[in-house]
């Protein structure tokens, strides 16, 4: 099995006590936000069925570049309905990319396809749907997030710093 990345021959020196307070009160400070866009990203969800809904969640991770706070889908290999697509390919497809006309049929034999439209029951074998265009409603949620974001680093420092 081939693998890939760092190989460190010699343990890592450790953080200096200043580096990891400062870094525990960005963490304190910032995850707040991370629940922010992860509630807004539940929001958008909100009216998903269950098995194909994500459930998202945030963390805040530090690396040589800076502070991230990361987006995760907790249920993202999960696989939906029809088992073809998982809950973070779905999400994914929904957001950023849209889907092309495509034909529904039902998965049993001899059971048709049943949804209401305008308080009426439709019963049919095969629906043609025209497809779907990105939604991008998740831009929004990050726009509002951002600016708070260098503050409450600012704020952290000053804090691990006394």
């Amino acid at each position: 099995m081939a693998r890939s990345g760092l190989l460190v021959k010699r343990p890592l020196p450790k953080a200096s006590s200043l580096a990891a307070k400062i870094r525990n009160r960005i963490r304190e400070n910032v995850s707040p936000v991370g629940k922010e866009i992860a509630n807004g990203h539940n929001n958008i969800v909100r009216g998903w069925q269950s098995k194909n809904k994500p459930q998202f969640a945030s963390r805040v991770t530090f690396s040589k570049s800076g502070v991230a706070i990361g987006l995760i889908i907790l249920n993202a290999n999960s696989n939906i309905s029809n088992g073809t697509l998982t809950v973070n390919q779905l999400f994914n497809m929904w957001e950023f990319t849209g889907s092309r006309p495509h034909q529904i049929r039902p998965r049993g034999e001899g059971y048709p396809l049943r949804f209401q439209i305008e308080g009426q029951w439709i019963h049919t074998y095969l629906v043609n749907h025209p497809g779907t265009i990105p939604q991008h409603k998740t831009d929004d949620i990050f726009k509002k997030a951002e600016p708070k974001i260098g503050p409450l680093i600012k704020k952290s420092i000053r804090e691990g710093m006394s």
